[in-house]
């Protein structure tokens, strides 16, 4: 059986996420999350229990995993290039 899987990725900018969640959080080993780094930001695999996340993850992760659940997104790509997503908070740093 030949399947094609096809997975929904957003582009958005890590001016949604804080200094700390992005220097410190998702670099640690234990991150409660799936985070890969690349040059200009991170991929984040949505977790399958969104919900047992929160009060676990730092907030401003928790919010835009939750925008990517309300928006079907399976992979979010924090790219420091990207675009703002509206409906998201921002921090400067």
């Amino acid at each position: 059986m030949n399947m094609k899987v096809m997975r929904k990725l957003a582009d958005i900018s890590t001016a949604h996420l804080t200094e700390h969640t992005c220097n410190r959080y998702l670099k640690q080993n234990d991150c409660k999350v799936c985070a890969y780094e690349f040059d200009y930001g991170w991929f984040v695999i949505m977790p399958t229990e969104l919900e047992e996340m929160k009060g676990v993850i730092p907030n401003d992760l928790y919010q835009c995993l939750l925008w990517a659940k309300c928006n079907e997104v399976d992979i979010i790509k924090f790219d420091c290039d990207a675009d703002e997503v509206e409906d998201l908070p921002e921090y400067d740093w």
